[in-house]
Order: structure tokens, then C-alpha cells, then sequence
């Protein structure tokens, strides 16, 4: 898990304060594990195998991080590399490590405190760029994926621990990315240096091997300029090839690009880092592109890191930032920086990306689930005169739908990641009992059926009433869609009601053809280490 280190310019006294102040705080941190108290205690036990151990700490990444730890302090007199979580399983023993469980088992991860969301999406944001980790290593024959994989997930311990160390500045560093600001400079600018520039002190601090520092910018720019998108792939520098090619430069990109895709797929930094990837991978960058759809479904069914926060997949469907504009400067702490929201926008509203400027009707089958929704909100609302629609998908623990996809609702009445339990007797629940299901619910029926909706969607109940359609991916409801007027003075009508019944069974098709799930990597999927809502 080494990497060779790089010479790098001498940090400025101001710039050094600023590094350790911060590497103090993220030290003080200890995180949360993700494994309840059964599973524990389970770990604890005297019949525990080392198998199973290893399988469990797999899937509680903080508890992993500690046993990599305490397994390359060991091997530090020997001079040894540490291969990866089992050679550190293997290495500590099942007594050394159940001392490690029973020094940390008194801070549980609590999903009620926005911290530990937090925490948790930025370890999925790691699970993510460890799953790219592993399908690019699988590619070239006689690379051992474990040391890299490790290596990809202790890129983002910094990031874990953020949300703990300070509270109010990560929360306000996730306001400004979504209003469109690039993540360093709302990282610069909120904390005085970016955590990219931190990691490689945090890990050396932990007692980790020095990895791989980040690529420079000029060198992503160039060789995002170089990916392949024509017949014949261009020839890359030799500098530039070798750059991307050193020791752990993988896990460095694969963490980049989780990072820039769960903050919006859509971005140009994103493009960058898929452009840099497909050079790296000597790819064309529609077929890595491609690849990457498919491991973020396949990360989207995973419920350790879904249950309570948006899949990666899910984030496809959502609109890119707002474009950022040159604003006065505001005053944060010490420093002075622009505002990270140039624009009085609700961060929580949701709408395609299509919507500002549609693409004309395309003939034949949409090719992803962009082109998809751009053609779904054409039809809704310029052909069926449905001013209002939501799609709700049923979530990993499938007792939930979700709301990933709405137009034209007021503010934030119905917000991205929004959801609710399918609960007997109600509407959405019984709905969900058949895959062709379909309401009408008529101007007569609004008032009853307000009765019978969740409390988060009751008050959006138009007096014209709506329509309810289950989303039917291969005979099994996996969502349900929600249509109106958007006018209390315009009812639907029999025709409207009939069109959009069939727009719902063609949308299923093209849903289902669209998001099939991916044949597993070899990076398999984990256990679920978070324990099940009561």
C-alpha cells in the first residue's frame, strides 16, 4: 500500500498554521461504526470466525480503517508493506482486533444527527470510488486489487471526518456545491486549505504509508484535452502517460471522480475527471462512461450506504448546479471570498435538466436516463398538459419510496431524496401491491384522498385532483408516478388520464432497460452494516 513520495514546494508559515490546526481537529475525531450493537457483539464472541470477522469489518469502514492502522504500526519496525484488510486481519489476529471493537463500540452511528449523515454519505461517496477502483484494476491482468482498493478508501478518512471536527463549515461547504460552486474553492475558502491538500499529512499522522499526492490541474487539464472520442485514440505525451500511470495514480482519480459525480454528474469537472479516467484507462471515454452508469447502479442497490441517503444512480436524474456568476465579496472568519450562492435558489427543488431548455422529440429508444427524463418531462408537460409530476422509486429497504425526479411543484413541497413509509391501508401502499396499477382521482375524490396519502404529500392534493401510476420494471412496481393540472380550476379529463396510463408502461420499459443492474464486479457487495430502522 506504498506509494512514492514527491517533492513538493515549502509551505508558507500562514499555510503550515493552517495545516495544523486542522490536522489537530480531524485527530481529535473518532468515528462512529457503522455496525449496531448486536452485530458487535456478535464480533465479540469466542466462536467468531476470521472469515466472518473480516466479512463485518468490511462493511463498517471506520472499524476497517482502525485495523489498517494498528496492522501497519506493527509492520512498521519490519520495513513491510501492508497488502490490504485481510494480510491487516491476518496480521492483528481475532483477540488484538475484538480489543479494537471493545475500545470503540461506545460510539454508535446515529442517522438522527445530521453529522452522522453526513459522515455516512461521504463514506459512500469512498464505497463509490472504491467500486471504479476495482473495475479498472480488473482490467489489467496480474494487478492484485486489494491494496489499491484500501488505498482508494483511505483517500476519503478526511472526508469522514469533517462533519465531526467542524460541524457548521462542512455543512456550509455542501450548501455552496450545490449551488454550484466548485468543492476546493468552497474548501479554500471556508477552511483555508482543501482537504485534498490535507489527506496525505492526515494519513502520514494516522501512521499510514504516504500515498499518491493529487494530480495537479494543469496535468488534468491536459490530459482531459487527450481522451479518446474518435475513431483512433491520440497519442498522449509521454510526461503526461507516465503521470497518470504512476504507482496509486488510480486511486487518486477514482476518488476524485466519486467525489465530482456525487456532486453533480452533469458538472464540467466531472467531464474532466471521465476525460482523464479514459486516458488513464487508454478507453475510449463512451465506453468508460458507460461503465461508470453501470457501477453506480450497481452501488445504488447496496443498503449500508442507501437507506437514508440518495444512491448514486438517483443523482442522475437530478439537474446540474445553477451556473455560477461574479457576485460582491462577503466576509467569512478571517478571510474574504465570493458567495457560494449568486442566486436565491431552494437547494432542495427539483428539476430535469431538460427543463431550461428542452431537447426536441427524439424518435426511437432513449440511450440513458437523461435522454429519458428529458423526453419524459416533453411528454407530461408540453403533450399532456400535466403542469406537475414526481416520480418516487421504492428504496433499498423496500418499505420507503423516494422522490428522485419533480416539475413544477411551489418551492420545496416536494424535494430530492424526500420520502415516506409505505404504510397499510394508504394509497401509495396499496398501489404498490401490483405492478399495472393506476388511479384517477377525480375532483370529487380529493378530499378522500388526502386522507389516504402520507403527511408529506397530502397537502399537495390539487381540489382537480390527480393520477397514480405504478412504474412496472419487469412485473415487479418499483416506484409510482404522480401527475396533475397544476390548477385547481382544470380537472383531468377521461383522454389525458388514458395517454398517461400508457406513457407509464412505456416509461417501465424504457426504466427497466435502462437501469438493469450489472454483472458484480469483483468488489462484492457488503454485507449491510447498519442496523434496520425499528
Amino acid at each position: 500500500m506504498n506509494a512514492p513520495e514527491r517533492n513538493l514546494a515549502v509551505p508558507s508559515p500562514a499555510a503550515l498554521q493552517r495545516t495544523t490546526h486542522w490536522l489537530e481537529r480531524l485527530a481529535a475525531v473518532r468515528l462512529p461504526l457503522l455496525s449496531p450493537p448486536h452485530t458487535l457483539q456478535r464480533l465479540l464472541g469466542a466462536n467468531i470466525s476470521v472469515r466472518d470477522l473480516l466479512e463485518w469489518i468490511e462493511a463498517d469502514p471506520p472499524l476497517a480503517v482502525e485495523v489498517i492502522v494498528g496492522a501497519c504500526n506493527a509492520l512498521r519496525p519490519s520495513g513491510k508493506p501492508l497488502q490490504g484488510l485481510q494480510h491487516a486481519v491476518n496480521l492483528l489476529g481475532i483477540e488484538r482486533i475484538q480489543g479494537l471493537i471493545r475500545a470503540r463500540r461506545d460510539r454508535p452511528l446515529d442517522l438522527a444527527h445530521p453529522a452522522h449523515q453526513a459522515v455516512l454519505q461521504a463514506m459512500a461517496t469512498s464505497r463509490l470510488a472504491c467500486l471504479f477502483t476495482d473495475h479498472w484494476t480488473a482490467l489489467h491482468s496480474g494487478t492484485d486489487p486489494e491494496p489499491l482498493i484500501w488505498n482508494t478508501a483511505l483517500l476519503g478518512v478526511a472526508r469522514w471526518k469533517l462533519p465531526l471536527a467542524a460541524p457548521n463549515e462542512a455543512a456550509e461547504i455542501e450548501r455552496w456545491v450545490a449551488a454550484g460552486q466548485h468543492r476546493a474553492t468552497a474548501e479554500r475558502a471556508l477552511l483555508g486549505i482543501t482537504l485534498d491538500e490535507l489527506i496525505p499529512a492526515h494519513l502520514k499522522a494516522l501512521g499510514l504509508p504516504p500515498v499518491a499526492p493529487p494530480l495537479p490541474p494543469r496535468l488534468l487539464a491536459e490530459a482531459a484535452r487527450l481522451a479518446w472520442t474518435g475513431p483512433v485514440a491520440p497519442e498522449v505525451p509521454a510526461a503526461c502517460l507516465q503521470a497518470l500511470q504512476q504507482p496509486g495514480a488510480v486511486c487518486g482519480i477514482a476518488q476524485g471522480l466519486a467525489q465530482s459525480v456525487q456532486d453533480s454528474w452533469y458538472s464540467a469537472r466531472t467531464r474532466t475527471w471521465m476525460a482523464v479516467a479514459a486516458v488513464h484507462m487508454n478507453q475510449p471515454l463512451a465506453r468508460l462512461r458507460a461503465d461508470l452508469l453501470q457501477l453506480a447502479l450497481h452501488a445504488s442497490q447496496e443498503t449500508s450506504f442507501t437507506r437514508s441517503l440518495v444512491a448514486p444512480a438517483a443523482r442522475l436524474l437530478w439537474a446540474p448546479p445553477p451556473p455560477r456568476r461574479a457576485a460582491r465579496a462577503v466576509s467569512v472568519g478571517p478571510r474574504t471570498v465570493a458567495p457560494a450562492t449568486p442566486r436565491q435558489r431552494s437547494p432542495g427543488r427539483i428539476e430535469p435538466a431538460a427543463h431550461a431548455g428542452l431537447d426536441p422529440p427524439r424518435q426511437g429508444q432513449p440511450q440513458d436516463l437523461r435522454a429519458l427524463f428529458s423526453n419524459t418531462l416533453q411528454t407530461l408537460t408540453q403533450a399532456l398538459g400535466l403542469r406537475r409530476c414526481a416520480l418516487f422509486l421504492r428504496a433499498n429497504d423496500g418499505v420507503r419510496l423516494g422522490c428522485v425526479f419533480a416539475h413544477g411543484f411551489d418551492g420545496t413541497a416536494v424535494v430530492r431524496g424526500q420520502s415516506f413509509p409505505l404504510e397499510d391501508g394508504q394509497l401509495p401502499h396499496r398501489m404498490m401491491q401490483r405492478a399495472s396499477a393506476f388511479l384517477w382521482v377525480r375532483d370529487t375524490q380529493a378530499g378522500a384522498a388526502r386522507q389516504q396519502l402520507p403527511a408529506v404529500l397530502a397537502p399537495l392534493v390539487l381540489d382537480s385532483g390527480l393520477a397514480l401510476a405504478v412504474v412496472d420494471v419487469g412485473g415487479q412496481p418499483k416506484g409510482l408516478w404522480w401527475v396533475d393540472t397544476g390548477s385547481t380550476d382544470r380537472p383531468l379529463d377521461a383522454a389525458t388520464c388514458a395517454a398517461f396510463q400508457k406513457f407509464a408502461r412505456t416509461f417501465g420499459a424504457d426504466f427497466a432497460r435502462l437501469t438493469q443492474a450489472p454483472a458484480s464486479p469483483r468488489l462484492q457487495p457488503l454485507r449491510p452494516a447498519i442496523a434496520e430502522p425499528a
